[in-house]
């Protein structure tokens, strides 16, 4: 795998009723409140668009009405040394990390709102 130059920026989305939570305590492992996808990984991504994209596709994959998402930047001054590609999306640029993010590395780029999907 190919390192980027330090420091860095990763990208990670989430519904935006967890923002204010994610903003002040950071980005936790789903062991300890799990969520959509029930493991102890946090799913972030090379760029902002393929986690736009994943915050669509879930919303389409769940039938989820109408939602807000929240894009967040994360900053590193080194790259952290659990980071490793997803096998299970297979998608270029799609990594996680199994250590909790903690919020001074987080900042806020942009809520997004999602058209509802009904199946």
């Amino acid at each position: 795998m190919t390192l980027p130059a330090a420091p860095f920026t990763m990208y990670h989305a989430s519904p935006s009723f967890n923002r204010d939570s994610i903003l002040s305590t950071g980005l936790w492992r789903n062991n300890r409140y799990p969520g959509i996808f029930k493991t102890e990984r946090i799913y972030i991504a090379d760029s902002e668009e393929i986690v736009t994209d994943f915050a669509e596709q879930t919303n389409a994959i769940e039938g989820l009405p109408e939602a807000e998402w929240s894009i967040f930047v994360i900053e590193y001054e080194e790259f952290p040394d659990e980071l490793y590609p997803d096998p299970e999306w297979g998608i270029p640029g799609v990594y996680y990390v199994e250590r909790d993010v903690p919020p001074d590395h987080l900042r806020l780029v942009r809520d997004i709102t999602l058209p509802g999907v009904f199946k």
